[in-house]
């Protein structure tokens, strides 16, 4: 058993280091989600190896302490959490997150920090899907990070700012400066610009509105139901906050 522990947490280390790597060398979003995902299955395995070799599992169950706490600490759970939040799993990200040991959550901030990113996050996408709902998952994105996690949270800003792009390219023909700003997450004006420039959407700083094109090609390869929900949210958002009104 310890063994296989051995093996896993290098495994995690060698994926980590594969998904950073990733992110700088591949233009190809869904290389990156492939990491993300071998990341994710081997966090899930690990967890599951660790608690199995705590040296008692009865005790383990009736404690508020982590089962293995020289695996299963809090970088441990903290970058389980981020992980499941970059592969969009908030269901996954809630369940972990009630499971960890109260001991755990309690001594360690960034845990706490990883926490609120996914709270954002579950808000923005399951309860309040509007503009002004991302501007938390930012906020709780730009906290100070332990430089071990700091990479995995900034990894999620870009994708979570990517996905975002792409539902404003297809929901928005026109939308003002500062609702871009609040749902791409910049706290400067400049930074968004560049950022859509960067996309070839027209900004007009004289009527304070973007002009979003649709993207050439997705910026994440994610076709499945709860993408083209979002889509739906954004379009019937549209229809009740349109900026441009129809004469």
């Amino acid at each position: 058993m310890e063994g296989l522990l051995e093996k896993l947490k290098l495994e995690k280390a060698r994926l980590l280091r594969e998904l950073l790597a990733g992110v700088h060398n591949e233009n190809d979003r869904s290389v990156v989600e492939t990491h993300v995902l071998r990341l994710l299955e081997t966090l899930e395995e690990l967890e599951l190896v660790a608690a199995a070799a705590s040296p008692s599992e009865e005790d383990a169950e009736t404690t508020t302490s982590s089962p293995n706490p020289s695996v299963l600490n809090a970088e441990f759970y903290t970058s389980y959490l981020l992980v499941l939040l970059l592969a969009n799993n908030l269901n996954d990200a809630r369940f972990l997150w009630k499971r960890i040991a109260v001991s755990v959550k309690q001594g360690s901030e960034p845990l706490r920090n990883a926490w609120e990113v996914g709270k954002a996050l579950w808000q923005r996408q399951v309860i309040d899907l509007n503009l002004w709902s991302f501007a938390a998952a930012y906020v709780a994105m730009n906290q100070s990070w332990p430089h071990e996690v700091q990479p995995l949270v900034d990894l999620l800003k870009q994708l979570t700012r990517e996905s975002t792009a792409e539902l404003l390219s297809a929901a928005y023909s026109t939308i003002s400066i500062s609702d871009a700003a609040n749902a791409l997450g910049f706290a400067h004006q400049d930074e968004l610009a560049h950022y859509c420039a960067a996309l070839q959407w027209q900004v007009s700083l004289e009527e304070r509105v973007i002009r979003p094109k649709p993207l050439a090609h997705a910026l994440r390869h994610n076709t499945g139901l709860e993408q083209l929900e979002s889509l739906s949210q954004y379009v019937l958002h549209l229809e009740q906050n349109t900026v441009v009104k129809l004469p």
